[in-house]
Protein backbone atom coordinates (compact mmCIF):
# COMPACT_ATOMS: atom_id res chain seq x y z
CA UNK A 1 0.00 0.00 0.00
CA UNK A 2 1.46 3.18 -1.02
CA UNK A 3 0.51 6.37 1.23
CA UNK A 4 0.48 8.57 -2.03
CA UNK A 5 -2.02 6.01 -3.74
CA UNK A 6 -5.37 7.56 -4.91
CA UNK A 7 -4.70 10.83 -3.79
CA UNK A 8 -4.70 14.19 -6.19
CA UNK A 9 -0.98 15.17 -5.69
CA UNK A 10 1.18 14.06 -8.16
CA UNK A 11 4.76 13.45 -6.61
CA UNK A 12 8.47 12.04 -7.59
CA UNK A 13 10.92 11.02 -4.39
CA UNK A 14 14.32 12.20 -4.96
CA UNK A 15 17.10 11.05 -2.61
CA UNK A 16 20.92 11.66 -1.81
CA UNK A 17 23.63 14.15 -0.18
CA UNK A 18 24.81 13.92 2.89
CA UNK A 19 23.42 14.08 6.50
CA UNK A 20 19.42 13.24 7.63
CA UNK A 21 15.86 13.26 5.95
CA UNK A 22 14.13 16.16 5.17
CA UNK A 23 14.12 18.69 7.96
CA UNK A 24 12.17 22.38 7.72
CA UNK A 25 15.35 23.67 9.59
CA UNK A 26 17.89 22.31 7.33
CA UNK A 27 17.28 21.31 3.27
CA UNK A 28 19.88 20.62 1.03
CA UNK A 29 22.19 19.03 -1.29
CA UNK A 30 21.93 17.42 -5.15
CA UNK A 31 19.23 14.97 -4.86
CA UNK A 32 19.17 11.95 -7.22
CA UNK A 33 15.65 10.18 -7.77
CA UNK A 34 14.50 6.42 -6.40
CA UNK A 35 12.14 4.46 -8.01
CA UNK A 36 10.15 2.46 -5.44
CA UNK A 37 8.15 -0.77 -5.50
CA UNK A 38 6.50 -2.70 -3.43
CA UNK A 39 8.83 -4.05 -1.17
CA UNK A 40 8.40 -7.26 -0.34
CA UNK A 41 6.50 -8.07 -3.19
CA UNK A 42 5.47 -11.50 -1.24
CA UNK A 43 6.14 -10.25 2.06
CA UNK A 44 4.60 -14.09 3.29
CA UNK A 45 5.67 -17.25 2.23
CA UNK A 46 3.49 -20.21 2.45
CA UNK A 47 4.78 -20.80 5.88
CA UNK A 48 4.20 -17.57 6.72
CA UNK A 49 0.71 -17.80 5.96
CA UNK A 50 0.14 -18.61 9.32
CA UNK A 51 2.01 -16.78 11.06
CA UNK A 52 4.93 -18.95 12.04
CA UNK A 53 7.52 -18.57 9.67
CA UNK A 54 10.22 -16.11 9.65
CA UNK A 55 10.34 -12.84 6.90
CA UNK A 56 13.47 -13.92 5.30
CA UNK A 57 13.47 -11.49 2.70
CA UNK A 58 12.77 -8.83 5.55
CA UNK A 59 16.00 -9.96 7.51
CA UNK A 60 18.19 -10.22 4.52
CA UNK A 61 17.39 -6.62 2.84
CA UNK A 62 18.65 -3.45 3.50
CA UNK A 63 18.50 0.12 2.00
CA UNK A 64 21.08 2.67 2.75
CA UNK A 65 20.30 5.39 5.19
CA UNK A 66 20.45 8.36 2.57
CA UNK A 67 18.32 11.94 3.05
CA UNK A 68 15.07 11.60 1.14
CA UNK A 69 12.83 14.45 0.00
CA UNK A 70 9.65 13.81 -1.61
CA UNK A 71 8.37 16.59 -4.32
CA UNK A 72 4.40 16.44 -3.75
CA UNK A 73 1.77 18.22 -6.04
CA UNK A 74 -0.93 20.37 -4.90
CA UNK A 75 -3.64 18.09 -3.21
CA UNK A 76 -1.15 15.39 -1.64
CA UNK A 77 -1.27 13.94 1.04
CA UNK A 78 1.65 16.89 2.80
CA UNK A 79 3.63 14.19 4.53
CA UNK A 80 6.48 15.37 6.63
CA UNK A 81 9.48 14.75 4.09
CA UNK A 82 7.97 16.54 1.55
CA UNK A 83 7.66 19.71 -0.09
CA UNK A 84 4.60 21.52 -2.03
CA UNK A 85 5.20 22.28 -5.40
CA UNK A 86 3.94 23.35 -8.25
CA UNK A 87 2.74 21.14 -11.10
CA UNK A 88 5.35 22.55 -13.78
CA UNK A 89 8.07 21.72 -10.85
CA UNK A 90 6.98 18.08 -10.68
CA UNK A 91 6.91 17.39 -14.71
CA UNK A 92 10.40 19.28 -14.35
CA UNK A 93 11.69 16.76 -11.77
CA UNK A 94 10.01 13.61 -13.52
CA UNK A 95 11.98 14.84 -16.99
CA UNK A 96 15.22 15.37 -14.99
CA UNK A 97 15.59 14.27 -11.50
CA UNK A 98 18.80 14.38 -11.35
CA UNK A 99 19.05 18.12 -11.88
CA UNK A 100 17.16 18.42 -9.16
CA UNK A 101 18.57 20.67 -6.15
CA UNK A 102 16.50 20.80 -2.74
CA UNK A 103 17.88 23.60 -0.69
CA UNK A 104 18.49 27.33 0.81
CA UNK A 105 15.30 28.36 0.80
CA UNK A 106 14.31 26.88 -2.52
CA UNK A 107 13.73 23.92 -5.15
CA UNK A 108 15.62 24.33 -8.55
CA UNK A 109 14.86 22.28 -11.27
CA UNK A 110 16.46 22.59 -15.25
CA UNK A 111 13.74 25.46 -16.03
CA UNK A 112 13.32 27.36 -12.77
CA UNK A 113 13.81 28.01 -9.56
CA UNK A 114 11.45 28.16 -6.89
CA UNK A 115 11.75 29.67 -3.33
CA UNK A 116 9.82 28.43 -0.48
CA UNK A 117 6.82 30.44 0.21
CA UNK A 118 5.97 29.21 3.67
CA UNK A 119 7.22 26.73 6.72
CA UNK A 120 4.79 24.26 7.81
CA UNK A 121 4.79 22.50 11.13
CA UNK A 122 4.77 18.59 10.64
CA UNK A 123 4.81 18.13 14.11
CA UNK A 124 1.82 16.53 16.31
CA UNK A 125 0.50 18.73 19.23
CA UNK A 126 1.09 18.30 22.52
CA UNK A 127 -0.71 16.36 25.20
CA UNK A 128 0.80 17.19 27.97
CA UNK A 129 -2.16 15.93 29.82
CA UNK A 130 -2.56 12.85 28.14
CA UNK A 131 -5.38 11.74 25.77
CA UNK A 132 -9.22 11.87 26.50
CA UNK A 133 -10.47 8.42 27.41
CA UNK A 134 -14.01 9.43 26.09
CA UNK A 135 -12.64 10.29 22.52
CA UNK A 136 -10.03 7.12 22.61
CA UNK A 137 -13.10 5.18 23.18
CA UNK A 138 -15.07 6.71 20.21
CA UNK A 139 -12.14 6.46 18.28
CA UNK A 140 -11.94 2.87 19.67
CA UNK A 141 -16.05 2.39 18.34
CA UNK A 142 -15.11 4.30 15.10
CA UNK A 143 -11.98 1.63 14.10
CA UNK A 144 -14.15 -1.20 15.01
CA UNK A 145 -16.93 -0.09 12.49
CA UNK A 146 -14.28 0.03 9.46
CA UNK A 147 -13.39 -2.25 7.16
CA UNK A 148 -10.24 -4.26 7.72
CA UNK A 149 -8.06 -4.21 4.90
CA UNK A 150 -7.19 -7.06 2.90
CA UNK A 151 -3.77 -7.93 4.58
CA UNK A 152 -2.30 -11.38 5.11
CA UNK A 153 -3.02 -13.40 8.41
CA UNK A 154 0.32 -12.32 9.25
CA UNK A 155 0.37 -8.67 9.41
CA UNK A 156 -2.78 -8.65 11.51
CA UNK A 157 -1.47 -11.44 14.14
CA UNK A 158 2.02 -9.09 14.58
CA UNK A 159 0.00 -6.02 14.68
CA UNK A 160 -2.66 -7.51 17.63
CA UNK A 161 0.92 -8.55 19.40
CA UNK A 162 2.44 -5.20 18.99
CA UNK A 163 -0.75 -3.31 20.37
CA UNK A 164 -0.98 -5.57 23.36
CA UNK A 165 2.77 -5.37 24.28
CA UNK A 166 2.21 -1.53 23.75
CA UNK A 167 -0.79 -1.71 26.13
CA UNK A 168 1.55 -4.11 28.75
CA UNK A 169 4.21 -1.84 28.43
CA UNK A 170 6.98 -4.36 28.80
CA UNK A 171 10.45 -3.34 27.24
CA UNK A 172 11.42 -6.26 25.43
CA UNK A 173 8.31 -7.42 24.56
CA UNK A 174 7.78 -4.16 23.30
CA UNK A 175 10.85 -3.91 21.27
CA UNK A 176 10.54 -7.60 19.83
CA UNK A 177 6.81 -6.51 18.71
CA UNK A 178 8.00 -3.18 17.02
CA UNK A 179 11.16 -4.78 15.44
CA UNK A 180 8.73 -7.60 13.70
CA UNK A 181 6.39 -5.19 12.19
CA UNK A 182 9.18 -3.09 10.21
CA UNK A 183 9.09 -3.56 6.83
CA UNK A 184 5.91 -5.87 7.01
CA UNK A 185 3.56 -5.80 4.04
CA UNK A 186 2.99 -4.80 0.99
CA UNK A 187 3.58 -1.28 -1.01
CA UNK A 188 5.98 1.54 -0.44
CA UNK A 189 4.61 2.29 3.29
CA UNK A 190 3.73 -1.50 4.72
CA UNK A 191 1.08 -1.64 7.69
CA UNK A 192 3.69 -2.71 10.13
CA UNK A 193 5.66 0.47 9.61
CA UNK A 194 2.32 2.45 9.10
CA UNK A 195 1.27 1.04 12.68
CA UNK A 196 4.45 1.81 14.47
CA UNK A 197 4.82 5.12 12.80
CA UNK A 198 1.63 6.41 14.37
CA UNK A 199 2.15 4.77 17.86
CA UNK A 200 5.65 6.67 18.06
CA UNK A 201 4.20 9.98 16.75
CA UNK A 202 1.45 9.72 18.99
CA UNK A 203 3.28 8.90 22.25
CA UNK A 204 5.94 11.55 21.23
CA UNK A 205 2.79 14.03 21.55
CA UNK A 206 2.44 13.15 25.37
CA UNK A 207 6.15 12.34 26.16
CA UNK A 208 5.75 14.49 29.19
CA UNK A 209 3.75 11.46 30.79
CA UNK A 210 6.21 8.64 31.97
CA UNK A 211 4.07 5.98 30.98
CA UNK A 212 4.35 7.78 27.31
CA UNK A 213 7.98 8.53 27.49
CA UNK A 214 9.32 4.79 28.27
CA UNK A 215 7.26 3.55 25.31
CA UNK A 216 8.68 6.24 23.04
CA UNK A 217 12.36 5.45 23.51
CA UNK A 218 12.08 2.09 23.03
CA UNK A 219 10.17 2.44 19.84
CA UNK A 220 12.53 5.38 18.89
CA UNK A 221 15.65 2.79 19.61
CA UNK A 222 13.36 0.21 16.97
CA UNK A 223 13.37 3.04 14.70
CA UNK A 224 17.08 4.42 14.70
CA UNK A 225 18.17 0.38 14.42
CA UNK A 226 15.79 -0.50 11.90
CA UNK A 227 14.30 1.95 9.65
CA UNK A 228 16.71 1.15 6.93
CA UNK A 229 14.95 -2.50 6.65
CA UNK A 230 12.17 -1.50 4.84
CA UNK A 231 11.26 1.04 1.59
CA UNK A 232 13.47 4.12 1.59
CA UNK A 233 9.55 6.50 1.79
CA UNK A 234 8.46 4.31 4.70
CA UNK A 235 11.87 4.66 6.40
CA UNK A 236 11.92 8.35 6.06
CA UNK A 237 8.65 8.61 7.43
CA UNK A 238 9.29 6.68 10.72
CA UNK A 239 12.47 8.54 11.39
CA UNK A 240 9.95 11.78 10.87
CA UNK A 241 7.75 10.44 13.44
CA UNK A 242 10.39 9.48 16.17
CA UNK A 243 10.69 13.17 15.88
CA UNK A 244 6.91 13.62 16.58
CA UNK A 245 6.19 14.52 12.58
CA UNK A 246 3.60 13.22 10.75
CA UNK A 247 0.96 14.12 8.14
CA UNK A 248 -2.17 16.29 8.41
CA UNK A 249 -4.86 13.58 8.69
CA UNK A 250 -3.06 12.03 11.34
CA UNK A 251 -2.01 14.95 13.21
CA UNK A 252 -5.77 16.43 13.48
CA UNK A 253 -6.13 12.25 15.20
CA UNK A 254 -3.65 13.20 17.86
CA UNK A 255 -5.23 16.50 18.70
CA UNK A 256 -9.01 14.93 18.69
CA UNK A 257 -7.67 12.70 20.92
CA UNK A 258 -5.84 15.03 23.63
CA UNK A 259 -8.61 17.57 23.52
CA UNK A 260 -11.62 15.40 23.94
CA UNK A 261 -13.63 16.78 20.91
CA UNK A 262 -15.62 14.39 18.47
CA UNK A 263 -12.98 12.21 16.09
CA UNK A 264 -16.11 10.99 13.72
CA UNK A 265 -15.09 13.26 10.99
CA UNK A 266 -11.11 13.31 11.50
CA UNK A 267 -11.39 9.33 11.43
CA UNK A 268 -13.38 9.45 8.08
CA UNK A 269 -10.41 11.53 6.39
CA UNK A 270 -7.69 9.24 8.05
CA UNK A 271 -9.19 6.03 6.86
CA UNK A 272 -9.91 7.07 3.43
CA UNK A 273 -6.05 7.85 2.81
CA UNK A 274 -4.26 5.15 0.83
CA UNK A 275 -5.35 1.56 0.12
CA UNK A 276 -4.64 0.36 3.85
CA UNK A 277 -2.20 2.97 5.16
CA UNK A 278 -4.99 5.19 6.93
CA UNK A 279 -6.62 2.04 8.72
CA UNK A 280 -2.92 0.85 10.37
CA UNK A 281 -2.16 4.48 11.38
CA UNK A 282 -5.70 5.23 13.25
CA UNK A 283 -4.78 1.84 14.60
CA UNK A 284 -1.41 2.77 16.12
CA UNK A 285 -2.26 6.04 17.50
CA UNK A 286 -5.33 5.11 19.16
CA UNK A 287 -3.43 1.63 20.25
CA UNK A 288 -0.22 4.55 21.94
CA UNK A 289 -3.70 6.34 23.32
CA UNK A 290 -5.28 3.42 25.09
CA UNK A 291 -1.51 2.90 26.40
CA UNK A 292 -1.33 5.45 28.76
CA UNK A 293 -4.87 5.88 29.57
CA UNK A 294 -7.07 3.80 31.26
CA UNK A 295 -8.52 2.08 27.89
CA UNK A 296 -7.02 -1.16 26.53
CA UNK A 297 -7.93 -2.46 23.75
CA UNK A 298 -6.51 -4.68 20.59
CA UNK A 299 -7.28 -4.22 16.91
CA UNK A 300 -10.81 -4.08 16.35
Amino acid sequence: MTVLGGVAGRYVMLAGGDGGDLEAERIGERFRPIRTRPWPERPVSAANKSGKGPFATRETLTYPRTPLVCLEGPGGVELPVSVVVGPGVIDDALDAPWAVVVGEGAVRTRRRRIEVADWRDDRVGTASAGFDPRSVALTRELLSQAAKPPEPAAVMERAESFCAALAAGTGPTLQQGAEALIGLGFGSTPAGDDLVAAATATLWAARSGAAAKGRLEILRAVIEDRSTHTAPLSGALLRAAAQGRAAPALRKLVKSLASGHNPERVMQKLLALGHSSGYFLAAGALAAAEAVTSNRGSLA
